[in-house]
């Protein structure tokens, strides 16, 4: 992931974490909020800093002069930026970014935009991001938005990166990259998401195509094979992921969302697309739900049902699997938050699964291959092979469907 990126997937998460006491003080001599730009700095500056990764090459400062350079110099004449990311003591400037309330007239804040533009064009910054936050009056909030957005695409000043942010109030959010020509961004929300699998998990090489339809709908998002590595964000979805995960680690984004196989309660546990093939199953239901403390036991947000011929070997049986869970997945994300209210908790008795282990993949030679073909159906051949034993020998069995 370039700086950037990094960049911009922690200021997501920071400003989601703002809270709306950060945006206005009360008065009680007044009826009507007052939002206090430096108040909102404040805490973003913190949000920020707790959210950028360790390591991260660039520093961020507040309201910095660099009068050392003389064309910064210049600039500082007329504004100084609220944040600065960038390395001291260098020309290497990422990140030059002003923070505005909905206070402020249309004028005021297109002018501090084309003080931003003149940061990026005269002193190497990257990025330059405008961040107006608040709402009073929804309709004539929107109108300026829409007027700031038409008047830099216009006047053709803002080049080809700029970045427009209405933090509306906690956690409501907009993101316009505008250049000389055309919005190219006027989206809901973006969302910062996390995918976790195991590194040794078959799925992994089925997730980048979960990857690119996020990257399609515009989202933040980050794959991670440790659960140990999760970073602050809006979604973690655990897909094919058999790490134990600390509570601290979910505290760490909104909703942590799993796909199981089964009807849940029933068939919790391991592996339960694999045994409910074994028990002759071709209907097999697949839900999405949201991690809790105790296993599989989250309240369950969709559910699908998987349909077999009875014919498929475990890649066909694993592509399907796939198929559905990112389906899950991508509906989920396209109807959040409002998905969040229609949260069904599980009801009936609970069963679980007991974990696979090689010795499952046991074929008894006294038996026909037409008894034992589910079997067959589900043994990986090269993680865990059928196999039997006899006259003291033993002999792996690999089964390949023809013309695959």
């Amino acid at each position: 992931m370039e700086d950037i990126d990094i960049f911009l997937t922690s200021l997501n998460t920071a400003l989601r974490k703002i809270e709306n006491k950060y945006f206005n003080v009360p008065n009680h001599n007044r009826h009507y909020p007052v939002f206090r730009e430096r108040i909102y700095c404040y805490e973003l500056y913190h949000q920020l800093r707790n959210n950028l990764p360790e390591g991260f090459p660039f520093t961020i400062h507040g309201e910095l002069d660099k009068v050392v350079n003389i064309s910064i110099h210049e600039l500082l004449r007329t504004k100084k930026p609220d944040f600065v990311v960038h390395e001291p003591g260098s020309n290497y400037n990422l990140i030059v970014m002003v923070v505005k309330s909905i206070n402020n007239t249309e004028n005021d804040i297109i002018n501090d935009c084309y003080k931003l533009i003149n940061f990026k064009n005269h002193a190497n910054y990257t990025q330059p991001i405008m961040i107006v936050f608040g709402e009073k009056e929804r309709e004539k909030d929107e109108e300026l938005i829409h007027n700031v957005k038409s008047t830099l695409i216009r006047d053709g000043k803002c080049g080809n990166n700029f970045l427009l942010i209405w933090h509306k109030s906690f956690d409501k959010i907009k993101y316009w990259h505008i250049n000389k020509d055309v919005v190219l961004e006027n989206q809901k929300d973006k969302l910062n998401i996390t995918v976790v699998s195991d590194l040794n998990s078959w799925l992994n090489i089925y997730i980048p195509l979960l990857l690119k339809e996020l990257e399609k709908k515009n989202h933040i998002i980050r794959w991670t094979n440790d659960v140990k590595t999760v970073l602050y964000g809006d979604l973690a979805f655990y897909l094919g992921c058999r790490q134990i995960v600390p509570s601290d680690i979910l505290e760490k984004n909104k909703h942590n969302l799993v796909v199981h196989e089964s009807d849940l309660p029933w068939g919790k546990g391991w592996s339960p697309l694999t045994w409910q093939i074994l028990e002759g199953k071709n209907d097999i239901p697949i839900v999405l739900f949201e991690a809790a403390e105790k296993v599989d036991s989250g309240v369950i947000y969709l559910k699908e049902t998987m349909h077999f011929t009875g014919t498929e070997l475990v890649e066909e049986l694993r592509a399907t699997q796939a198929d559905t869970t990112f389906k899950l997945c991508l509906e989920f994300i396209d109807n959040y938050p409002d998905i969040i209210d229609k949260a069904v908790s599980q009801e009936g008795e609970s069963s679980y699964y007991r974990r696979r282990t090689p010795e499952d993949s046991r074929l008894d030679p006294d038996k026909t291959i037409r008894e034992q073909f589910d079997l067959l159906r589900v043994v990986d051949n090269k993680r865990y092979p059928a196999f039997f034993e006899l006259n003291g020998e033993q002999y792996l069995l690999k089964v390949l469907k023809k013309g695959n």
